[in-house]
């Protein structure tokens, strides 16, 4: 918003994204401070960045018709906006919410902002039907490998899923191959890859140089705004290349984080965690705890966190860790938790940007081919 305002004034661009490429940094610390937050992410009011942040105050002293407008205008809807593949499914819907065309597509504002445990218990189903041009791809390059290396002029699905499932279906496909890595990952060709457009993901890659599906499934939850911002990627690449800097708190810990060296990258293992560390914890309550401190909407809270608390804090006890270092590990569980990725979701994305790797690798030409023709399907 404060972009856009200044945009309209003719406010110079660099000046302008100075301002708001450091606001939150200089809010978020101040705003836990004032409401005793001690550990986990934070996300300050749009007031209370106006009160802490010295670029943002100084910016709208300078110009203060800006501040004027931003007062007005902020909370508003920007724009209406259709979700990708959202989908409400229910009998006689337009007697149920409101519904709008939006450039000729009939969708509801209504639901946007709820989620699948906002709208089930009011009678709607609603699915997130999303489709990847990586999949075309696939089948695209697959069809020049047939044609060009198997002699068959006109491919059918059926030539297609054969040569898929003998040479790509992940319980098939060699997850470890090390020239994959080396040639696609560590050297850093992209062309094409599932989760590795964007070039800050790209130059993530080269630098902590993968060498196996935990490894990319790691790099690629770790590219996300929450832990970059906590500077999760520099520590995770230090500590890749420095296992013997890592220090783990118990046994239990190194256990459940050492493929992720040392950090808490995964959902699953503040779960795990809890489960080993309590005292009665079971898995569980463990994943509800997961949930709980990953705002999943369990409707559960304060009280069964506190439950599960104290168990944990029992348990670490009985295993020699003092209260002090029992509550230091519950603080990284909550810290980690404003920005932990669910692994069954990162292995299963990062198991595609694999198979793209792999025919990238061993079929250069038919993925290129593959490739080039999606963006020229785009045109």
């Amino acid at each position: 918003m404060i972009k856009e305002i200044s945009k309209f004034y003719s406010i110079p661009f660099t000046e302008v994204n100075s301002v708001t490429s450091k606001m939150l940094v200089e809010a978020t610390p101040a705003a836990k401070k004032k409401h005793g937050i001690k550990a986990g992410v934070y996300a300050p009011t749009w007031e209370e960045v106006m009160e802490f942040s010295t670029s943002l105050k100084s910016f709208l002293a300078k110009y203060p018709h800006i501040e004027t407008h931003v007062k007005r205008l902020v909370g508003q809807i920007r724009s209406c906006s259709r979700h990708a593949g959202g989908v409400v499914i229910a009998e006689k819907l337009n007697e149920s919410m409101p519904l709008i065309y939006s450039g000729g597509v009939r969708q509801t504002p209504w639901s946007e902002g709820q989620n699948v445990r906002h709208l089930e218990p009011m009678g709607f189903i609603k699915f997130d039907i999303l489709g990847l041009a990586s999949l075309r791809m696939i089948e695209g390059a697959i069809r020049h490998i047939l044609q060009r290396h198997h002699n068959i002029a006109e491919p059918t699905f059926e030539d297609v899923q054969k040569f898929y499932n003998d040479n790509l279906h992940p319980d098939v496909v060699d997850l470890n191959d090390k020239s994959v890595y080396q040639n696609i990952f560590h050297k850093g060709k992209w062309a094409g890859i599932f989760q590795f457009t964007e070039t800050g993901a790209q130059n993530f890659c080269v630098r902590a140089k993968p060498d196996n599906i935990i490894d990319l499934s790691a790099i690629t939850s770790i590219f996300r705004p929450g832990p970059l911002s906590a500077k999760v990627d520099q520590h995770y690449v230090s500590a890749r290349h420095n296992e013997d800097m890592i220090e783990y708190p118990c046994p239990e810990f190194e256990e459940v984080t050492k493929e992720t060296y040392g950090f808490l990258i995964f959902q699953e293992q503040i779960a795990m965690l809890a489960h080993k560390l309590g005292k009665g914890i079971s898995l569980d309550e463990g994943n509800m705890l997961r949930k709980v401190l990953t705002k999943k909407g369990t409707g559960k809270g304060a009280e069964v966190k506190n439950e599960i608390y104290n168990k944990f804090v029992t348990g670490c006890a009985e295993k020699n860790l003092s209260e002090r270092e029992a509550n230091k590990l519950w603080e990284t569980f909550e810290y980690f938790s404003g920005y932990g990725f669910n692994k069954s979701h990162a292995v299963s994305y990062s198991i595609l940007s694999f198979q793209c790797a792999w025919l990238l690798n061993y079929f250069p030409a038919e993925w290129m081919a593959a490739y080039l023709q999606k963006h020229t399907d785009a045109l």
